[in-house]
């Protein structure tokens, strides 16, 4: 899709006409604000597994480093294909990493996909993308 300047592309949703310019034209049907919401909850909700709040420490760090450095991090939840991270340190979208936890034998190798910085605790929440895992998450 091409899009020239000071033109802006149309995104139509079943009862719903969005205009990236001007934001929401019109909702049809029942003009109910629920609907706007479930529609775009179902449009931009595109995740394949289900997080799991689950705040744990990992230690990250990247290829480039020496093999006996690692950063400590938490996690704020965690799926099959990636987590969201807490660090007092940004990372740069689309660095690599190699993620280890010390007490089980859990490792992946993952991609920096989104940062941004949570102003209640000043700390940079990062999204990972695993891109490779072994072992299990916790100890059974």
């Amino acid at each position: 899709m091409s899009v020239t300047a000071n033109t802006y592309p149309t995104f139509n949703v079943p009862n719903i006409s969005f205009n990236a310019a001007n934001g929401i034209n019109d909702i049809n049907g029942s003009g109910d604000i629920n609907d706007l919401v479930s529609t775009q909850s179902n449009i931009f909700n595109t995740r394949v597994t289900k997080r799991v709040t689950l705040a744990i420490t990992l230690f990250i760090r990247r290829p480039i480093n020496s093999k006996s450095y690692s950063y400590q991090v938490s996690t704020i939840n965690i799926s099959r294909y990636g987590a969201l991270i807490s660090s007092n340190l940004p990372l740069e979208i689309g660095a690599e990493l190699e993620i280890t936890r010390a007490i089980t034998d859990f490792s992946a190798k993952a991609i920096v996909r989104h940062i941004r910085k949570d102003p209640k605790t000043d700390k940079y929440l990062i999204g990972l993308d695993f891109q490779q895992t072994r072992g299990k998450w916790l100890i059974l």
